[in-house]
């Protein structure tokens, strides 16, 4: 029993070892780089990028001709009575074979139109993806600023006097 316990506290402390040599340390680069890739806001804004060049296909896909085809085969047996009342056997075999193309010859110019707007609409879903980028970072710079600075004046339990840029902000804690 004691063997067991050892074996099994050794095995936790390899474990536990393993973890601790895996940790490493993320510069201010890798963390906005890793935030971006993880928020979700981006990420949708990119699944809105990926669907608007998906419609802008489609939009540049209706200048194509098109071509359909279609093929159905019916095949029966059954019994019939004959004139003397007797039954014979009957087999009907049929088919149906179709095929149709069409290609749009002029729609006054909505094709183009069409492709114009969904190109326009790529370009806004891809700023949108840039500025949702630069909004999260922003708030969240200035998110961590703010819990910077209550921290420091929650240790010095005085009022504290910073100098950001241009303005001065003054903050006062009571204790």
């Amino acid at each position: 029993m004691l063997q067991r316990f050892l074996l099994l506290l050794l095995l936790v402390s390899s474990l536990t070892i393993h973890a601790q040599s895996t940790v490493s340390t993320w510069n201010l680069e890798t963390c906005i780089n890793y935030a971006l890739q993880h928020n979700i806001q981006v990420q949708q804004a990119n699944i809105g990028v990926e669907s608007s060049r998906i419609d802008l296909l489609t939009a540049k896909a209706a200048r194509m001709p098109s071509l359909n085809g279609a093929v159905s085969q019916t095949f029966s047996n059954s019994k019939v009575p004959t004139l003397d009342n007797q039954y014979v056997n009957q087999s009907q075999l049929s088919g149906r074979y179709s095929l149709s193309a069409g290609l749009v010859l002029f729609d006054g110019n909505q094709i183009s139109k069409n492709i114009q707007q969904q190109r326009l609409q790529v370009s806004s879903d891809e700023l949108t993806v840039q500025q949702t980028k630069k909004f999260n970072c922003c708030c969240h710079y200035a998110s961590l600023s703010s819990n910077f600075i209550r921290q420091r004046v929650g240790k010095n339990g005085s009022t504290d006097t910073k100098r950001f840029g241009s303005t001065t902000e003054t903050i006062e804690t009571t204790v």
